[in-house]
């Protein structure tokens, strides 16, 4: 349990319409949140406390003194001291205002505003950590974050009715979209706190600042053609067209198209044998077809400069250096993706299946590459590259199993499947790429033919019975190269399952809850190979029967040691991560309607629950769910990241 660890957050819903007259009305929406959020230090720094727990030397005396036996870097007291807060207010206001001159043109303008301003705090008095662990932190510092960030759109939708035959209704729709998203943070750290009460950064002893902006601004028009025909049988074609201020120089607008089919087949009266037989009350086959993009970051096309300060003698000033190179011919990703499906409905709309097959193709991949040194620039380039494959299926189970007076039972289960597939890269000759970021070992690769960021990991040399051959000095041997290197399994899940059931009792009480299902993936278990490798205080390493060899199948495990010792990543460390969740489990209670009118609402509901609240796998690890570094570049590494707590809360919902 981390003490430092709350949240508090307040927030305000308004929404006001009104009609100024037939043809026209207007809706304004405000929603305003204030939050507090308190984090404990996490992941792979020494001052985290799970690092310290899973690097502990239980039965061992501790350098942190009497009474904190098992920690290794810090104790839970140094530990909750930690004063990091982040403390956010985000203000959205939205005005949407509809005019219809005519029953069959429709015209809908949307203003929205989004501000976000965030004010983040690590603050460390004298005294707080151990000057062997951080001196800067020993001493006292305080680094402040305040990021802002600010977004407006502007969407205006037009539509026209018409009937161009009696059975045949058509829908024209176009519009456009404007964004412009702008972000600044303005940084500050200091050192050296002289008095415990003076924490202002400017009056500490060493002081630094930065400061950053970004800002993209895309625009967007779009036309939609849809007929229904019979009100069974629909068609719609429709184009878009963007431009984005991330584009390269050398290019300009992309355009997307889209088609889709949907026919309510169970409404032809040809059909009517099958859906009685099979007892089927509906049933819609469906098809699409259409592309969509991905823009580049801010500032990704542009070549930069900035500006340092350089001192030459005795004379401090400023100096010209290279920043980005950038790319004028850059262009956003470009998917292709084809759906099929159907949704149909049985007994009397009882139970219901949804099914979708889809295949995505990803083309001109946005992929950071490495720009020569002779060019002047140290950085990468962002540039368009490869292609992706994509394909799998998705479907939903989902009905009232039982349905009584007093008694209601909703069941709904989903199954989704992915295939990543790497096709090409583009460049003649290039069959594999090392994801940045691997900051523990390049367990990573994109290769040509197999997921992206898949886990290619060089095994240790064994004999023809699998034991490790080590050299003369007792060390692993571990091939070097690429080719060396064997293909584990994807990083990213393949297939995904949840289960939930609501059960009604008496119209009052709703019991909820939700298992989820993950697997067909695999983690980098940094943790347990960094106890094992360098901690030295993992199962495997102390292992009386290994580490103590009486026999010739215990000298094989003592050879192993080597191999868990090495600073190479074996096999052993990229891990199943398939897990089973207890999600969720909450229960409703809708006050009665007499009670909520004495309180002047409309009606109240009381909520009780439960999340994160048991875990079932076969991963060595804490949670296999985690990811140090947020699927950054592909990257899934657990580096004493702390999983997702478990979560108990109460809430109480009144509606005016």
């Amino acid at each position: 349990m981390f003490f430092n660890s709350d949240n508090n957050r307040t927030s305000v819903r308004s929404n006001f319409g009104f009609n100024p007259n037939a043809k026209s009305d207007i809706t304004i929406n405000l929603n305003w949140q204030k939050g507090r959020l308190r984090l404990p230090i996490q992941d792979e720094s020494v001052n985290g406390l799970l690092l310290s727990a899973r690097r502990g030397l239980p039965g061992r005396a501790s350098l942190l003194g009497v009474g904190n036996e098992g920690w290794r870097t810090i104790s839970p007291d140094q530990a909750n001291r930690y004063k990091n807060f982040s403390e956010t207010e985000r203000l959205t206001l939205g005005a949407t205002g509809s005019f219809n001159p005519r029953e069959w043109f429709q015209n809908r303008l949307t203003i929205g505003i989004d501000n976000t301003a965030t004010q983040a705090q690590l603050l460390f008095l004298p005294g707080d950590i151990d000057a062997s662990q951080d001196a800067d932190a020993a001493s006292g510092a305080n680094l402040r974050k305040n990021p802002t960030r600010e977004i407006l759109t502007i969407d205006y939708a037009g539509t026209l009715l018409w009937r161009p035959l009696t059975n045949l209704e058509a829908t024209t729709k176009f519009g456009s979209q404007i964004i412009k998203d702008q972000s600044k943070s303005l940084n500050a750290t200091g050192v050296g706190i002289g008095a415990p009460d003076v924490t202002l950064v400017n009056l500490l002893q060493r002081s630094s600042g930065a400061e950053t902006f970004a800002e993209n601004n895309s625009i967007g028009y779009y036309a939609q053609e849809q007929f229904a025909w019979r009100d069974r049988l629909f068609l719609t074609g429709a184009v878009r067209a963007d431009d984005h201020s991330s584009f390269g120089t050398n290019f300009d607008w992309i355009v997307y198209p889209k088609i889709s089919a949907s026919y309510v087949i169970s409404e032809e009266p040809f059909f009517h044998p099958f859906t009685d037989a099979l007892h089927m009350s509906s049933l819609k086959l469906r098809s699409a077809w259409g592309e969509a993009g991905k823009a580049p970051t801010a500032y990704s096309a542009p070549q930069t400069y900035t500006v340092d300060r350089v001192t030459l003698g005795t004379t401090t000033a400023s100096a010209l250096r290279t920043s980005s190179f950038g790319n004028p011919d850059l262009k956003p990703e470009r998917g292709k993706e084809l759906e099929l499906g159907f949704d149909m409905g049985i007994f009397r709309e009882r139970l219901g299946v949804d099914f979708t097959y889809y295949n995505k193709k990803t083309l001109d991949m946005l992929q950071s590459i490495s720009v020569p040194p002779s060019t002047g620039f140290i950085s990468t380039r962002l540039t368009n590259l490869g292609e992706v494959d994509n394909r799998g299926i998705e479907v939903s189970l989902f009905g009232t199993l039982m349905r009584t007076r007093n008694f209601a039972w909703d069941s709904r289960y989903n199954l989704s499947t992915n295939h990543n597939e790497l096709v090409s890269f583009g460049i003649a000759g290039k069959i594999f790429d090392t994801p940045s970021g691997q900051a523990y070992g390049s367990v990573q690769q994109h290769r040509v033919g197999f997921p992206l960021g898949g886990f290619w990991v060089t095994p240790p040399k064994r004999d023809a019975n699998g034991v490790a051959i080590l050299t003369p000095a007792g060390g692993a041997i571990f091939n070097p190269g690429d080719t060396a290197r064997r293909y584990v399994g994807p990083s990213t899940p393949t297939r995904e399952m949840s289960l939930s059931n609501t059960l009604t009792f008496f119209r009052i009480f709703r019991v909820y809850a939700l298992l989820d299902h993950k697997g067909g993936f695999y983690v980098f278990n940094y943790q347990e190979r960094n106890r094992c490798q360098s901690s030295d205080n993992c199962s495997r390493t102390n292992n009386p029967t290994a580490r103590f060899p009486q026999t010739v199948a215990d000298s094989a495990l003592f050879k192993e040691l080597a191999v868990y010792r090495n600073t190479s990543v074996s096999p052993e460390w990229i891990q199943k991560a398939d897990f089973t969740k207890l999600r969720e489990i909450s229960l409703t209670i809708d006050v009665p309607a007499q009670l909520v009118r004495a309180a002047g609402a409309r009606g109240a509901s009381i909520i009780l629950s439960g999340r994160n609240l048991k875990l079932w796998s076969g991963y060595e690890g804490v949670d296999p769910e985690v990811n140090t570094y947020g699927g950054r570049n592909f990257v899934r590494v657990d580096a004493y990241a702390s999983p997702a707590p478990r979560r108990l809360s109460a809430a109480i919902n009144l509606q005016y």
